[in-house]
């Protein structure tokens, strides 16, 4: 962990139980790479602190904050101001110290839109299944919404509340569409199977004995998954990849809304030296390698 001092800016990601994060490295590495006095710290945060979250921030002189579960939805009720993107989505992973309070902010979304830019497979015009439907998931699809000719369908275990919170998502892009299916329906695995690009944004496919967020067979060959978690290769990546389908971790998506939050505190690009510190290389090396190519 970096050494603060008095002149030393402070930064840092709020959690519960937060036992293993990326992000310290990624930002930490960033700050000395830029030449920036800063630190970023792991903040263990219990649920039932998470009220106090933005003055606890304050009192100690935080500039900014990551958000992860369980408190973007606190977090967002709790900032004065809201960016366009958190507003909508109702979620909110990135904080920024204003002389006005704290502004909410959420890269989850355009993070993963980024990403999926980055290896090669862009939203625009694409037909994308979104597993899940909480905050992360709602930023994510706020963001995928935004470009041109996205047929987006949600799968959920309840399509009403879903729908009900989507309800609020504002103006899609030209040609773009939104459907909510049940999990585990017919619909679903149509929708499965009919997509280029599969999202899990669920819980589902983490755990050896738990089940997968869809069965791996119904992701078509040629398609690219993606699983949000990240720092491990899931059992539900590992099941994709013994099909040879492109299956990601979370990673990719970490490191470009971890990009975005760094810029909204100093202004700076941080995005290349973000990924050589994460391990891209590896990740990328792996997912070729499932693909059979070089």
């Amino acid at each position: 962990m970096k050494r603060a001092d008095s002149d030393t800016l402070l930064y840092g990601v709020a959690g519960w139980p937060l036992e293993f994060t990326l992000s310290p490295r990624l930002h930490n590495g960033a700050f000395t790479a830029l030449g920036i006095p800063a630190s970023y710290l792991m903040l263990r945060v219990r649920p039932e602190h998470s009220p106090r979250l933005l003055a606890s921030l304050e009192t100690l002189g935080f500039r900014g904050a990551n958000v992860t579960v369980p408190h973007k939805e606190t977090a967002f009720r709790l900032c004065g101001r809201l960016s366009p993107a958190a507003r909508a989505a109702r979620s909110v992973n990135t904080l920024v110290r204003t002389p006005r309070g704290w502004m909410g902010h959420t890269t989850d979304g355009e993070g993963l839109a980024r990403f999926l830019d980055g290896i090669g497979r862009p939203a625009q015009g694409s037909r994308i299944v979104l597993l899940g439907g909480g905050g992360g998931a709602r930023s994510v699809a706020q963001a995928l919404l935004g470009r041109e000719g996205v047929r987006l369908t949600l799968v959920t275990r309840d399509a009403r509340a879903a729908s009900r919170a989507l309800g609020g998502l504002g103006k899609t892009a030209k040609g773009s569409s939104l459907s909510i299916v049940e999990r585990g329906s017919r619909d679903a695995e149509a929708a499965v199977r009919s997509s280029r690009v599969v999202l899990n944004g669920t819980t589902l496919g983490s755990s050896a004995r738990g089940p997968l967020p869809c069965p791996a067979d119904w992701v078509r060959q040629g398609a690219v998954a993606v699983d949000f978690v990240c720092g491990r290769e899931t059992p539900w990546v590992r099941a994709l990849g013994r099909r040879h389908v492109a299956a990601w971790s979370g990673l990719g998506m970490l490191i470009h809304q971890a990009a975005l939050a760094f810029e909204l505190w100093t202004g700076k690009d941080a995005l290349q030296w973000m990924l050589w510190a994460g391990g891209w290389d590896v990740e990328e090396a792996r997912v070729r390698g499932v693909e059979g190519r070089p």
